[in-house]
């Protein structure tokens, strides 16, 4: 593999960039350029994670944020989510 030092260089920079402003300010765009609804509850959950703007798209947690629910079986044991949850 080959690689500009230059590219690194204007990677690095754009990165510093998307990362400096406060995650509330950011708007998201698609691949088509229409801003993505984030749920504002899933910002304010990743504000405290300590992680970067770049990070909240890559780890795939402004599509869900935390999972909070935790559901018991009968004998008040955690449990996986069914359909009679929804």
């Amino acid at each position: 593999m080959q690689v500009k030092i230059s590219e690194i260089l204007q990677l690095t920079a754009r990165i510093r960039e998307i990362n400096k402003p406060e995650l509330n300010e950011v708007e998201f765009l698609d691949d088509d350029g229409n801003v993505v609804e984030i749920n504002p509850k899933f910002v304010e959950e990743f504000r405290f994670i300590g992680l970067s703007n770049c990070d909240f798209i890559t780890s795939g947690f402004y599509k869900t944020g935390y999972d909070y629910e935790i559901f018991y079986d009968k004998e008040g044991k955690p449990r996986e989510k069914t359909a009679e949850d929804i």
